[in-house]
């Protein structure tokens, strides 16, 4: 479905509709963060999800979304 979604959108704009039965509700999220130096001053931030229930689905959320966007920035 992604892939869909990003050739479709390489082609033009696209209007889509969304629905959603989540809550909005107020408290604190603990985070974690780091740093890694890096020859540029331009920093990433990423966030992922870390509370579900089952505990490959919090560090597989995690570290896939770090190693996208590692992966990405050196194609660049």
């Amino acid at each position: 479905m992604g892939d869909l979604l990003c050739s479709t959108i390489r082609k033009g704009i696209v209007v889509a509709k969304a629905t959603s039965n989540g809550k909005l509700l107020a408290g604190e999220v603990d985070l974690v963060t780091g740093l890694l130096p890096g020859a540029e001053t331009r920093e990433l931030w990423l966030m992922a999800h870390l509370y579900e229930p089952m505990p490959d689905d919090n560090s597989a959320g995690l570290i896939a979304a770090i190693a996208r966007r590692l992966k990405e920035l050196m194609a660049l």
